[in-house]
């Protein structure tokens, strides 16, 4: 509902994103209170039946620095994609906004009943051999995985199911940049296995 002071508009718009993002990581730190154990050789398993291999190895043992570095930006520039279509179109489309932002939210609460229910690590055990120390965005992604992110919630991907919404709506709320924000989608898309964080 809006109201009539802006600012207080504003964080009772956003606020729910803010306490989901605060919220993912105590829930992979519930993931095992269904099933008591990561079910990640089931959903290699999956991997190689789909693509003969583990396709990710492949990917990470051909990329060099440079592209590493790239998809590690663009796994770290999702976080801001999340609001950053809504927050520039809140005042001109503000039901989209409204309508996208629940969409984000619900997908949020959906996918986090995935991680209790489905629990899984992902091949970022891996990481270790075949990720380098980088030069900029992979220690920034580093530090999130070991100290915000607690693991566990990489399957099914949660940034692959927000970015697709970020990318339908976004796309509607700024047609003339629907190319790029498609181009950005497919990137993070690539990017959560390139990066040995999702399958």
């Amino acid at each position: 509902r809006k109201t009539h002071e802006p600012l207080i508009d504003f964080v009772h718009l956003f606020y729910p994103v803010c306490l989901l993002i605060w919220l993912f990581p105590q829930v992979c730190l519930l993931r095992f209170t269904v099933i008591p154990q990561d079910l990640d050789p089931i959903i290699m398993e999956w991997d190689t039946a789909l693509f003969g291999e583990q396709i990710y190895v492949k990917i990470a043992n051909v990329m060099n620095l440079f592209w590493k570095e790239f998809f590690h930006g663009i796994y770290f520039f999702y976080y801001g994609s999340l609001g950053a279509f809504a927050i520039l179109a809140y005042r001109s489309q503000r039901r989209l906004a409204d309508t996208y932002l629940f969409t984000l939210t619900l997908c949020m609460c959906i996918h986090q009943w995935g991680v209790v229910l489905f629990p899984s690590s992902g091949p970022i055990y891996l990481r270790t051999d075949l990720i380098p120390e980088g030069i900029l965005f992979i220690p920034i992604m580093d530090f999130i995985y070991n100290n915000i992110d607690k693991g566990g919630g990489a399957f099914p991907s949660l940034h692959s199911a927000a970015v697709v919404i970020v990318s339908v709506f976004g796309g509607k709320m700024f047609p003339k940049w629907k190319i790029p924000i498609y181009l950005f989608c497919a990137a993070v898309l690539f990017s959560t296995f390139a990066n040995l964080y999702h399958y």
